[in-house]
């Protein structure tokens, strides 16, 4: 609809007298003169709409992570030794899809915010000290620990292609396997991220407060 309000003027008549087809736009009955779509849209080649759609019902995510971790108790550093996760996203339609966002997840956001990504920030001035992806830690592909997936399915009947969404999926669940396997693994409860060295050694206390 937004399109056809652009050409409107292009052909001096109502949007509702318009039609579209395979990228251009005329009038009714007249497709001897007809704009391609970019003629309507001028100079800043954007049409925008809006909409929205509100469910009677949530559609839920299943997800499980088990996590390995070795701890140094002398020097607070953690090594990632095994990571599982495990899913059910209804019907799978691309697998390796599927996996990478899995695997993607896991290591770019989950796993590594609970051990040392951290947004570092200047509390009198209200200002990031590492905003770039230099000063801002990151694992690099070599440091990823080895992951494993299981993969479930359990067609939903009631959801279109019987499937659910997995788009970041193991991002949330991810942080708190680590600080729980954290915890038990030195039997002290830690409760923030990232688990700096410094805060596994304070909870051991072989490192007193600054």
């Amino acid at each position: 609809q937004k399109l056809l309000e652009k050409a409107a003027p292009l052909f001096n008549v109502a949007p509702e007298e318009l039609e579209t087809e395979d990228g251009t736009i005329f009038v009714k009955g007249q497709k001897d003169k007809k704009f391609p779509w970019k003629a309507a849209m001028g100079f800043d080649r954007t049409c925008m709409g809006y909409g929205y759609f509100e469910p009677d019902f949530s559609v839920p995510n299943f997800v499980m992570i088990f996590v390995e971790v070795e701890v140094d108790t002398e020097t607070g550093k953690i090594d990632l030794r095994r990571v599982v996760a495990a899913t059910d996203v209804g019907r799978v339609i691309d697998s390796q899809s599927l996996k990478n966002q899995l695997h993607g997840c896991l290591g770019a956001a989950g796993l590594d915010s609970a051990t040392f990504e951290e947004t570092v920030l200047d509390k009198k001035l209200g200002r990031i000290l590492n905003p770039n992806m230099i000063d801002y830690k990151w694992r690099t592909f070599l440091e990823l620990p080895d992951f494993a997936t299981v993969i479930l399915e359990t067609p939903i009947e009631t959801h279109l292609f019987k499937s659910v969404g997995v788009g970041e999926i193991v991002t949330s669940p991810a942080p708190p396997a680590v600080l729980m396997a954290v915890s038990n693994a030195i039997g002290k409860r830690l409760m923030d991220y990232p688990l700096t060295p410094d805060k596994i050694l304070k909870a051991l206390g072989k490192l007193g407060e600054k």
